[in-house]
C-alpha cells in the first residue's frame, strides 16, 4: 500500500516509497513512473493504451492541458476538495487509473494506493474511489459490508445489468457510471446508477449527434478537437444529456433493421442470470440473424432458455434466432467483454 498526502506543501512524491525504484513491486512501477512524469515540469505530452475492446489497442499521445482540464472537470462535478481521502486500486498504466491519481494532485487529495486486483480491500474510510464492475461484483460476493468503506463510487469499464442496478439502490452509497474513452481523457459524461438513465456532461462538455446517430462530443480542452466522433450510437434528450444505446461497430442489421446488440442483452437480463452476449450470424435472407451466446453447463439448459425468451416481446428483428452455449464470455484485461473473440468464436 502506498499513502500519498498531495495537501502537504512540503511533500514530496518520493517520499512513499521506502525502496529503491529497482527493487519495487510490479504494480508500484506504475505508480512511480506516472507521479515522476507528472511531477517533470519539461513533459507535456502523456502516452497511454486504448482499450482494445472494438479493435487492435494502439498508443496515444495526451497533452498535459488537457489532463489538467479533464481533471478539473471531474473535481468539479464530484466537489471533490483538498484534503479529502480517495482510494486507488486500478491501474495507472490505463487512463482511469492515472487520472485519478492526477486528480488527486490537482485537487490536493488524500491517496491510498492498493494492487490493482480482483478483489478489493480497504481498512481505511475513503471518500472517493473508481472500481471496474469486475471489482465491484467481487466485492458484492465477498463482502459487501466493505462498501460502507467507500463513498462514492466511479464505476467505468463496461456496463452494468439491471440486477446491479438494483443492488445499488440498496446502498447508502451514491455510485455514478461513466462514459468515456482514452481518447476523451476518462470520462466526460457520468450518470448516476438506480436512479438515472441518462448520462450528464461534465462542466464545458457538450454533445450532438451524427448522421448514423453516433455521438459527437465537443469538448475541445479536454480532447484538443473541435468535435470528436465516437463510435457510439447514443439517443440526445439535449446538448448536455443522452442516453446510451450500443457501438456502430457491433451494430446488426437484420432485414434492414439496425439492432444493437447491448439493447437485446438489456432485454435478456431482466429475465435469465447466467453471463450471456448478443452477436450476430450471417443469414441468405436477412443477411444478419441475432443470436444468444450463454455460459451453460450443459446443453439440457437450452431448452429452458429458449423458453425464456419466446415468453420476452422483443421489437421486430431482435429474438435471438438461435442460442449457443459458450464455454467462458472472453473478457479483456479492463474487464470489458470481448465482442471481437466472440465473433471468432461463431466464425
Amino acid at each position: 500500500m502506498l499513502h500519498l498526502r498531495f495537501d502537504k506543501e512540503d511533500w514530496q512524491w518520493q517520499d512513499a516509497f521506502a525502496k529503491s525504484e529497482m527493487s519495487l513491486a510490479s504494480w508500484e512501477k506504475p505508480v512511480y513512473h506516472r507521479l515522476q512524469s507528472f511531477f517533470d515540469p519539461s513533459i507535456d505530452q502523456f502516452s497511454f493504451q486504448t482499450s482494445g475492446s472494438t479493435g487492435k489497442a494502439k498508443t496515444i499521445s495526451i497533452h498535459r492541458k488537457q489532463i489538467v482540464a479533464s481533471a478539473q472537470a471531474s473535481l468539479a462535478f464530484f466537489k471533490l476538495t483538498p484534503g479529502q481521502r480517495v482510494l486507488l486500486c486500478l491501474s495507472t498504466e490505463r487512463i482511469g487509473g492515472c487520472m485519478l491519481l492526477y486528480r488527486a494532485i490537482l485537487g490536493k487529495l488524500e491517496v491510498i494506493v492498493k494492487e490493482p486486483r480482483r478483489s478489493v480491500h480497504c481498512e481505511t474510510p475513503v471518500d472517493f474511489t473508481s472500481l471496474v464492475p469486475l471489482q465491484f461484483h467481487t466485492l458484492r460476493e465477498n463482502n459487501p459490508e466493505h462498501f460502507k468503506q467507500l463513498g462514492t463510487i466511479l464505476l467505468g469499464g463496461s456496463s452494468i445489468d439491471q440486477d446491479t442496478e438494483s443492488f445499488i439502490q440498496t446502498l447508502d452509497n451514491k455510485v455514478y457510471q461513466s462514459f468515456g474513452m482514452t481518447e476523451t481523457v476518462s470520462h466526460i459524461a457520468l450518470r448516476k446508477v438506480g436512479y438515472e438513465s441518462a448520462y450528464t456532461c461534465l462542466p464545458n462538455v457538450s454533445v450532438g449527434k451524427g448522421d448514423q446517430d453516433e455521438l459527437l462530443i465537443h469538448a475541445l480542452s479536454i480532447t484538443g478537437q473541435e468535435v470528436l466522433k465516437t463510435q457510439d450510437v447514443a439517443s440526445l434528450i439535449n446538448d448536455k444529456q443522452f442516453i446510451w444505446k450500443g457501438r456502430l461497430d457491433f451494430i446488426i442489421n437484420s432485414g434492414g433493421v439496425k439492432i444493437c446488440p447491448e439493447e437485446v442483452e438489456a432485454s435478456c437480463a431482466q429475465h435469465i442470470t447466467e453471463p450471456h452476449i448478443v452477436s450476430s450470424l450471417p443469414d441468405k435472407a436477412l443477411g444478419s440473424v441475432v443470436v444468444l451466446c450463454i455460459e451453460l453447463s450443459d446443453e439440457r439448459s437450452l431448452d429452458r432458455i429458449q423458453q425464456v425468451l419466446d415468453a420476452i416481446d422483443f421489437p421486430k428483428y431482435h429474438r435471438p434466432r438461435k442460442v449457443l452455449r459458450i464455454p467462458e464470455i472472453p473478457r479483456l484485461d479492463n474487464g470489458k467483454i470481448n465482442r471481437l473473440a466472440v465473433k471468432e468464436f461463431l466464425q
